[in-house]
């Protein structure tokens, strides 16, 4: 049976990846912020023609970083913070608190109707609505930006980042980049004091339309924006925002074969041939499948260096502050290879997963990491029917020290279907089912002993301070 892996946190699709051009940011270019002029960082240097190949600015990193990754929102050890959509398009920013189990408008004013600026919750523009992380005492509201609704909605579909309180009090603006700059999803790590984050804009040359990518430094006091490096242009090449903490960033490139890579050049020059099967000039499955992933480290001091870790597309990864997880679905069954990034250490244990049962005579197999979790790695693994959209999957817990696995409880929610791990933190597990738009809560311990209990997170209409 053929297999492969899927992994849901942002990273490059299979699909896509030929496509994927990245192209690079032009030289002592840097994102404009608008906010209050105030003096730049110690560490603020104007940007060069630095490429990720060769070197960063230094900067300032504190404590471990939050995001990286999409998700359905973000979270700490309280809670969990999401928005839901109206239906004209403006959302609200939602707290589930843990321990309660319940759901609740991030908004403290009595009689509030959850419709206007007047409430701390509410996000009016349609096409910008924020992810918000938490960090230490505050949320960081990052609004990617949708240059293409510049007209329409002005500085509200601008790149932006607001700071609040945890319950979205006090919240305001502190930096305001230039119209052409957009965030990139999935590529976002929220600090104590900044949002690092890839970004990609546009811009008009005599020859043609150019795309710029960076990696951005956006102080949350509002100094000047730091530009730590620039992407050069290549057609194999893709660069995410992996994580980090304690004054590194980590990268991974994700480089296609030098086969591939010739396919590329021959489409781009009118010399590429069908293949003969497929009748297809080129294959992003086979892009994929001679993908090979690299982990770059980026110091604080501004150097930039290959920790030798490699791994293809056929593994799946889970970056947790200084350590990397690797997990691999073989024909020997799951491996698990774990790097400790601060001393070079690494592990390799097998994993002892039973093989999933399913009716499926030709099926795919995909397995997802999901979160941590009681300590362990949450991983969803589904097998899907090639006759049919028939699935069966399931939900398994993984001791990253010991190979130990356990299979968890076989939850569903009101309708019958599966929910999906939308975020794990300490004890707790959150889960979700995006269309019925509804929240779930597992205890750990229980679910690890085999209860199957699951709790639904209770939506609290706030009317009252």
């Amino acid at each position: 049976m053929p297999k492969r892996m899927r992994d849901l946190r942002g990273r490059l699709a299979a699909a896509g990846l030929a496509l994927a051009l990245l192209a690079g940011c032009a030289a002592g270019q840097q994102p404009a912020s608008t906010a209050a002029p105030s003096p730049a960082a110690p560490n603020a240097q104007t940007p060069e023609a630095a490429t990720a190949e060769t070197a960063v600015q230094p900067f300032v990193l504190d404590g471990t970083l939050t995001g990286a990754g999409v998700h359905s929102g973000y979270g700490n050890q309280d809670g969990f913070y999401t928005v839901r959509y109206a239906a004209d398009g403006t959302a609200n920013v939602m707290f589930v608190d843990y321990a309660a189990g319940v759901e609740t408008c991030l908004c403290a004013s009595p009689n509030c109707t959850h419709d206007s600026e007047a409430c701390t919750s509410w996000c009016g523009c349609p096409a910008n609505i924020p992810d918000v992380f938490p960090a230490g005492d505050r949320l960081v509201w990052v609004y990617l930006g949708n240059p293409e609704y510049a007209d329409e909605y002005g500085d509200a579909a601008r790149c932006r980042i607001e700071v609040s309180g945890l319950d979205g009090a006090g919240r305001k603006n502190v930096q305001l980049l230039a119209p052409r700059w957009q965030l990139l999803y999935g590529n976002i790590c929220v600090g104590q004091d900044a949002v690092f984050a890839l970004a990609s804009a546009f811009r008009q040359e005599t020859d043609g339309v150019v795309q710029e990518r960076c990696l951005l430094r956006i102080p949350l006091d509002g100094s000047e924006v730091q530009q730590l490096a620039s992407f050069s242009e290549s057609e194999a090449t893709g660069y995410e925002l992996a994580g980090g903490g304690d004054g590194t960033l980590y990268l991974v490139r994700t480089d296609v074969s030098e086969e591939f890579r010739q396919k590329l050049e021959a489409l781009a020059n009118g010399t590429a041939t069908p293949d003969p099967e497929t009748g297809l000039l080129y294959s992003a499955q086979a892009a994929w499948a001679s993908s090979t992933r690299h982990l770059l480290a980026l110091h604080g001091s501004g150097t930039l260096t290959d920790t030798g870790l490699q791994w293809g597309t056929d593994t799946e990864y889970w970056l947790e502050g200084r350590r990397l997880l690797l997990l691999t679905d073989g024909d020997g069954g799951l491996s698990l290879r774990t790097a400790a990034l601060d001393t070079g250490r690494e592990t390799q244990l097998t994993v002892d997963a039973a093989p999933m049962a399913h009716p499926f005579a030709e099926s795919t197999d995909t397995l997802t990491l999901c979160a941590m979790a009681g300590g362990r790695l949450i991983v969803q693994q589904e097998v899907l029917d090639q006759q049919s959209a028939e699935t069966e999957s399931r939900l398994l817990a993984i001791d990253c020290e010991t190979g130990r696995c356990s299979v968890l409880p076989a939850w569903t929610g009101p309708d019958g279907q599966p929910p999906m791990v939308a975020a794990g933190a300490g004890q707790y597990l959150l889960l979700t089912r995006k269309g019925a738009g509804a929240f779930y809560l597992a205890d750990m311990t229980q679910a690890l002993a085999g209860e199957p209990g699951l709790r639904t997170v209770t939506p609290v209409e706030q009317t009252a301070g």
